[in-house]
Order: C-alpha cells, then structure tokens, then sequence
C-alpha cells in the first residue's frame, strides 16, 4: 500500500480512544500485536539472542523500530526495549506510546510460539524520551508464570 494513512490513522486513534476509552483501546492493540505475530512468526529459535536477531530482522521490515533483550531473574521474565518503535505523533501517555500494547502483543506471541512449554503473562510499560534528540522507547516486560 503506497498511501500515506497517517492522518485517517490519528484519526481512528483519537476517536476510538474517545469512544472505548484506553483500557479497550490496549486490549483490542494487545490482541492485533499477537495476531500480527501469527501472521509474521519467528523462525526457530532456541536462545534469546536468536529470538532478539529474528524479531529484529522483521522489525526491520515493518519500520517499527530495533529491540533488544534480556533475562530479569527476580521477578523471573523477559525484558524488551524497543528504540525508534512505531507511534501515532504524539498520542498516547507518555506521547508517542499509542501502540505500546500492540508492541506488547507481537512480543507476547513470538515468545508464545518459540516456547510452547512455558505459559507467559504480559505487562507492558511504555516510556517516553525527555529530550528531543532521544527516540522514543517502548519497555516490555514479560513474565513467565508459575
């Protein structure tokens, strides 16, 4: 699709946040994520580094950014961080974190599909640079549940 949506996306966003509210708005983001991850799945991986590499190379071909990963031993989880990631100009709080959810949701599903053994629960928490010259950048946490 060659069109530029941008202005129809702003759009949508604002009013569907006006009409739902944010809560339904980063659920409904949440599951687009997880099914955008269905519908651009990881290769195998068998480390994170491999799933960091993978998800990078499809980022790469979305224009949504470049992650980079770690392991969090208390709690137990993953943490992802996301530079340059997608926005809506500066809607959401903190500006620019409209689409944090639908981040948490991708990385949700590809880590879902790499591990079928572990069940994963998700909290996303977004922040937002403070000065102009920083790119915005989206943190993931994800835990593994017990």
């Amino acid at each position: 699709m060659s069109a530029d949506l941008s202005l129809f996306l702003h759009s949508l966003a604002t009013e569907f946040d006006a009409q739902a509210g944010v809560k339904a708005r980063n659920q409904l983001l949440h599951r687009v994520g997880r099914r955008m991850a269905t519908r651009l799945p990881l290769p195998e991986c068998k480390t994170l580094e491999s799933i960091e590499l993978e998800s990078n190379a499809i980022l790469s071909i979305l224009g949504w950014g470049q992650a980079t990963m770690g392991v969090s031993n208390l709690p137990r989880g993953v943490i992802v961080s996301l530079v340059n990631g997608p926005t809506l100009a500066a809607l959401g709080d903190p500006a620019g974190s409209w689409l944090g959810s639908a981040v948490a949701g991708l990385f949700e599903g590809w880590l879902d599909l790499t591990n079928e053994d572990s069940k994963i629960t998700w909290s996303a928490k977004v922040k937002s640079s403070t000065k102009d010259a920083e790119p915005n950048i989206i943190s993931i946490f994800a835990q593994v549940a017990s």
